[in-house]
């Protein structure tokens, strides 16, 4: 086994990898790449991961990539190149998934494409790992590495809680264990282990809760009901949705037929049955996913005081409903073992062979409603679909519960072990290729720098050559003088002072950025601090915002990072509205 902070070589081959999951989200995935990474280097191969945000992870090699299809122009805008052969129609697609023009949609997948044609290039993987398969940048790196026949997985959070997936074709009835037909006869064959099932049940009804993304408080489904108005005694159904963008927003595609959904069909169920339900005497309340509400694509509700809108945690929603409604969202999985009978108004992975009633497989609303609330039959289905949920998690997810993670790792990385592609000698030197082509430049004119540089602080105003010069150079020059308590070695000491040289002040930014990440008891808190501060000084708020990141989990107590994180705050997953400044590098 490889030491704590010494890099796998990858005689046997390279795994790419992407993280979309900031560590505070969800810990366990970022446990799991750290455990993937240990297993993998014990086998002989290299992880390469491509993150859309920093990660504590000095003995892997980390590559930040954008998240948000139109920020790769943003970040990369020298690198543009035509997309070529992309439809307009897929375009329009695109601008429509990210609320942006069709020239950004294009500007954004051909810069994309050229980045991941370029990484895969560099690595030349045994495998490549998406995130979220229907997500536009996702297809597109699956798109790169198909058209070099490297074998591709799609990962995501997985359907039961604690989990992952990497599925081979998509998600939900996309996915393997729907199109794969030795999969369909296994799974007619399963007996769940011995033990099983009862632990599934535990792992859903122990959890403080079941929200997968930043929620209130729980409180019990009386105490909701009564925040709510709702009479204790009132038949009480809960619709939760899933998030968009996601299958319905490609119109051109089959995934939204296939799943029976699309905005307007989904929009026209919820009318008929909400219509349904309130003359039965029931009470709604409708759970829309997060995501939603960020995106604005919320359901049109009937205006009727037994309609309610909630945003609450949704084990409080759960608790409150007799009876549920999903399309795919994955909480239907929890339902299950909380024994919370529910029907779909879209077809999910739990759809089939009238398991679970869904509104497209009745003549009416009135016979879909019917089917929803016979308690009686939820007992038997309840049964079925607890074996069904067991072959999923035993067959195609990976456990990532505490105490699960490094044996989960260990199956995935002996999975993948089955691939070979020995890496050649100059794979470091393409991958130092591709971070200098990579690493978003720096524009600067030199006469707003001094200014900036004299207001803050002391101990860097002392460092700054006071002769006068290039500003920008002073500040590399103050910094490449003040080196970690460990002194660099020769070459790492030449490359970092290329690197200064060549990249300007954001290269700067991710060196020291780097060097926090390998060493947070030796690397000075000051060069990196103040790198941050000229950022957000000159309007460079979302770069600022990223080393500011780095350094507030390194240094949490200390005020001016604190100051500088406050300051230095940038919406998650926004788009850069183009105006920010932006540097050359130095020539």
């Amino acid at each position: 086994m490889i030491g704590p902070h010494q890099k796998a070589s990858g005689q046997r081959g390279v795994v790419l990898a992407v993280n979309c999951t900031p560590p505070e989200a969800d810990p366990q995935v970022y446990a799991f790449w750290m455990a993937l990474h240990r297993h993998l280097a014990a086998l002989g191969y290299r992880l390469v991961l491509a993150s859309t945000m920093p990660l504590d992870a000095p003995e892997v090699d980390v590559i930040e990539i954008p998240f948000l299809l139109p920020d790769f122009p943003r970040r990369y805008p020298t690198s543009a190149k035509a997309p070529g052969g992309v439809s307009g129609e897929t375009l329009s697609e695109l601008a429509r998934w990210y609320g942006c023009s069709v020239e950004e949609a294009e500007a954004g997948h051909g810069v994309a494409t050229a980045c991941f044609d370029a990484l895969i290039d560099a690595v030349r993987p045994v495998a490549v790992m998406g995130w979220q398969s229907a997500n536009p940048v996702t297809r597109i790196l699956r798109g790169c590495a198909r058209a070099l026949d490297v074998p591709f997985w799609s990962g995501e959070r997985g359907w039961v809680r604690n989990t992952l997936m990497f599925d081979l074709v998509d998600n939900s009835l996309l996915s393997e264990c729907r199109l794969s037909l030795g999969l369909a006869t296994a799974r007619a064959r399963y007996v769940p282990a011995e033990g099983l099932l009862e632990d599934l049940t535990h792992r859903a009804c122990a959890a403080a809760s079941l929200a997968r993304y930043p929620a209130e408080e729980r409180v019990d489904g009386a105490a909701l009901r009564s925040r709510l108005g709702v009479p204790p005694d009132a038949p009480v159904v809960a619709v939760f949705t899933h998030g968009e963008p996601s299958f319905a927003a490609y119109g051109s595609s089959a995934a939204g037929p296939l799943h029976d959904l699309s905005p307007e069909l989904l929009q026209r169920r919820m009318d008929a049955v909400t219509d349904e339900l309130l003359a039965r005497g029931c009470w709604l309340l409708v759970q829309e996913h997060p995501f939603n509400h960020d995106n604005g694509r919320l359901l049109r509700l009937r205006t009727d005081p037994r309609v309610i809108p909630v945003k609450a945690n949704v084990s409080s929603v759960l608790d409150a409903a007799d009876v549920c409604l999903f399309t795919i969202a994955t909480l239907q999985f929890d339902a299950v073992f909380l024994d919370k009978p529910f029907g779909l108004l879209s077809r999910s992975v739990l759809h089939g062979d009238g398991l679970v009633p869904m509104v497209g497989d009745y003549a009416d609303t009135a016979a879909f409603v019917d089917a929803l609330i016979a308690l009686e039959h939820w007992p038997a289905r309840r049964e079925r679909l607890c074996v069904d949920i067991a072959f999923l998690f035993e067959h195609l997810l990976l456990d990532v519960a505490p105490g699960a993670v490094d044996a989960s790792a260990a199956r995935w990385a002996g999975h993948l072990a089955g691939l070979a592609r020995p890496r050649d000698a100059d794979i470091q030197t393409r991958l130092s290729e591709f971070r200098a082509r990579w690493t978003p430049p720096v524009e600067h004119t030199g006469d707003e720098l001094p200014a900036v540089a004299a207001s803050l602080s002391r101990p860097f105003a002392e460092t700054v050559d006071a002769e006068g010069g290039d500003p920008l150079l002073q500040l590399e020059r103050a910094l490449a003088a003040t080196p970690p308590e460990r002194p660099l070695d020769a070459a790492e000491r030449a490359s970092f002072q290329r690197r200064c040289q060549a990249m300007g002040l954001r290269g700067q930014v991710e060196i020291d950025a780097a060097l926090l990440r390998r060493d947070a008891t030796t690397q000075p808190l000051l060069p990196s601090l103040v790198v941050a501060e000229l950022m957000l000084a000159l309007g460079e708020t979302s770069l600022a915002h990223d080393l500011a990141s780095v350094l507030a989990s390194r240094f949490p107590l200390d005020q001016r990072v604190r100051d500088l994180r406050s300051s230095a705050v940038r919406p998650v997953g926004s788009p850069r509205d183009g105006s920010e400044r932006r540097w050359q590098p130095l020539r």
